[in-house]
């Protein structure tokens, strides 16, 4: 086995042993896999012709990346196929049930009347040392499992028509924002466009100061949100405590322009008139073992959290205000 050098206290061998054994699946069980804290990769060195897999927590983070955009975009052949790579990154899926026993939450499974459908439980170990001292790390994911309705995935529709005439390039044809708890470090959902910006590159027919007389827009939009719960303890004699609670977002708009007139050309072509955006927020500092491990020492929880995402549609009128599930806890999600 690997040698773990500069670390004195051995809590990240016991750690990634576990990781290594609990989570290795189909070809990968052959070969060990050690998930390691971004801040700690430095630290580790194996000894040579060993062939155990490192992956860091920002690896697993771009993984989960991808696949909240591809829920969002109804990608489900991309997301299963994102989801096997979790797995071989060692990234294990647990019950609801499992949870509770990781985590000591089972208030909720003991008094909700129904269980949400389409959420995804997934966890895995870490150690994280700070100020000298190793703290061992539990992190529980929840994401919405399928583009099915539940507290973390929201979709509908709406069609929107224009009130009055409007140069092409003064008329909103799609806009959305976020707001979070804390800071937001990318915005990827953010969007304005004029019904000019949205035809510019897939028609000639208009021109920037075109006059639009009537216009009609048929919208088509979901929301995911993904959820990283860290807990930490200091020894074994003690329960994880929930100290970190992460929600990111994605969403995708997609817009089909029915019906188009401007003067002077009642007989603008529309049939292929069709754009999709997707995109991704993310607050400030989201998943940060720092954070957690700073709140665990000062008895305090860390949220940063997407809470809202906006839409607009023509003139600025409303698609959809989605206020965002942002559960609490991990089985909050769920039931």
């Amino acid at each position: 086995m690997g040698t773990i050098k500069r670390i004195v206290l051995m809590g990240l061998i016991a750690a990634l042993m576990v990781t290594s054994s609990a989570f290795a699946v189909g070809t990968e069980a052959e070969s060990p896999v050690f998930i390691v804290e971004d801040d700690m990769l430095s630290q580790v060195t194996m000894d040579e012709g060993e062939t155990q897999k490192i992956v860091t927590v920002s690896e697993i983070d771009a993984i989960c990346d991808e696949r909240l955009d591809a829920i969002a975009a109804g990608d489900i052949e991309e997301y299963d196929a994102l989801t096997q790579t979790l797995r071989s990154y060692g990234v294990k899926e647990v019950s609801p049930a499992e949870v509770a026993a990781l985590t000591g939450e089972n208030t909720p499974i003991t008094t909700a009347s129904t269980t949400r459908n389409g959420i995804t439980y997934e966890t895995y170990n870490t150690t994280y040392t700070y100020n000298g001292t190793t703290y061992k790390i539990l992190r529980i994911l929840a994401t919405p499992s399928s583009a099915r309705s539940s507290v973390l995935y929201k979709n509908g529709s709406i069609s929107i028509k224009n009130s009055k005439s409007a140069k092409a390039n003064a008329m909103s044809c799609i806009g959305a924002g976020v707001s979070a708890v804390s800071a937001i470090a990318v915005n990827k959902i953010g969007i304005a466009q004029t019904v000019y910006g949205f035809f510019s590159n897939v028609s000639n027919q208009l021109s920037s100061t075109s006059e639009i007389t009537n216009i009609k827009a048929s919208y088509v939009w979901n929301t995911a949100v993904a959820c990283s719960f860290i807990h930490v303890k200091k020894t074994d004699n003690e329960n994880f405590k929930l100290r970190g609670l992460y929600h990111k977002a994605s969403a995708s708009i997609a817009v089909t322009i029915p019906e188009l007139s401007v003067t002077g050309n009642q007989n603008i072509q529309t049939s292929m008139l069709q754009k999709a955006h997707t995109g991704q927020a993310t607050p400030v500092n989201y998943d940060s073992t720092l954070k957690a491990v700073q709140g665990y020492i000062n008895n305090k929880q860390y949220q940063s959290s997407i809470t809202s995402v906006n839409m607009t549609g023509i003139e600025k009128k409303t698609i959809k205000n989605v206020s965002l599930g942002v559960p609490m806890t991990p089985l909050e999600a769920g039931y």
